[in-house]
């Protein structure tokens, strides 16, 4: 299922769009304790999420591709 959601970038000041995000994800992650956490998330929350996911791989591959 997805979740179309107005998005706008901090680098193209007034520009939004449609982009349509999975309604759920599910995240693993290590807290500070190093403890493993996987939580499943929904809404808009589930929309960040996947927002930030899709900007640290382009910004791993593009650091990456600069070796």
């Amino acid at each position: 299922e997805m979740f179309s959601y107005e998005e706008g970038c901090l680098s193209v000041p007034d520009f939004y769009d449609d982009v349509e995000r999975p309604a759920r994800v599910k995240i693993r992650y290590l807290n500070y304790k190093g403890e493993q956490i996987e939580e499943d998330c929904d809404g808009l929350y589930a929309v960040c999420i996947s927002t930030r996911w899709i900007i640290s791989k382009a910004f791993c591959l593009s650091t990456t591709s600069r070796a």
